[in-house]
C-alpha cells in the first residue's frame, strides 16, 4: 500500500468533503483493463472512507509519500 497526503480537499457529490486537509491516507494505483481509464483508489480503512481519482485529480488533491 501507498501513502499520499491531502494537500486540497475534493468535493463530494453533497457538498460536504469525506478527506481532511493534510491528513494521509492510502491509496492504489488501479491499471487500465480493456475500455475502463486508469485511476487511483484513496482510502482510509480508520476512517471508513474509500473514492476513486483520475490521475488528474488525484494529482491535484493528494501528494505522494
Amino acid at each position: 500500500m501507498n501513502r499520499c497526503k491531502c494537500i486540497k480537499v475534493p468535493e463530494s457529490n453533497n457538498g460536504q468533503g469525506k478527506f481532511k486537509l493534510n491528513a494521509y491516507y492510502e491509496f492504489d494505483y488501479i491499471p487500465p483493463i480493456k475500455d475502463n481509464a486508469s485511476y487511483y483508489r484513496v482510502f482510509s480503512l480508520e476512517d471508513n472512507i474509500s473514492e476513486n481519482f483520475s490521475i488528474k485529480a488525484f494529482n491535484e488533491h493528494f501528494r505522494k509519500y
